[in-house]
């Protein structure tokens, strides 16, 4: 059974309202930091790397549940390079971890259902 989750949108308004949500229940707080940080995946599905994805980054999640995303069919075709742009310019995460976001981390989630 895989237990790994993905959350679209770098988890969309999720990390502006986690503490709001968890605080309230200190007896899962930390439990689930550890299950956002090693068994959820977030992918950008849109132009989620200018700022957005700084959220996650700022509760600990790694770099390394982080996954490219492009909501397609739903997200128009004429976003995509900006979406695209806005990983490749961010400074909220290292080349090597953009790297990773299109390689190693899609691999540690799918495994062998994808070539390498």
């Amino acid at each position: 059974m895989n237990n790994e989750l993905n959350s679209p949108a770098v988890g969309g308004a999720f990390p502006a309202t986690i503490d709001r949500i968890l605080k309230s229940a200190p007896a899962i707080y930390d439990a689930s930091f550890q299950i956002f940080r090693t068994r959820f995946w977030w992918d950008s599905a849109g132009p989620t790397y200018y700022h957005q994805v700084a959220g996650l980054l700022g509760y600990g999640i790694p770099a390394s549940q982080l996954l490219f995303g492009t909501d397609y069919p739903y997200a128009p075709s004429f976003t995509q390079a900006a979406s695209l742009a806005a990983v490749k310019s961010s400074t909220l995460i290292t080349d090597d971890q953009k790297t990773a976001l299109f390689t190693t981390n899609p691999q540690a989630l799918f495994g062998s259902k994808i070539s390498s």
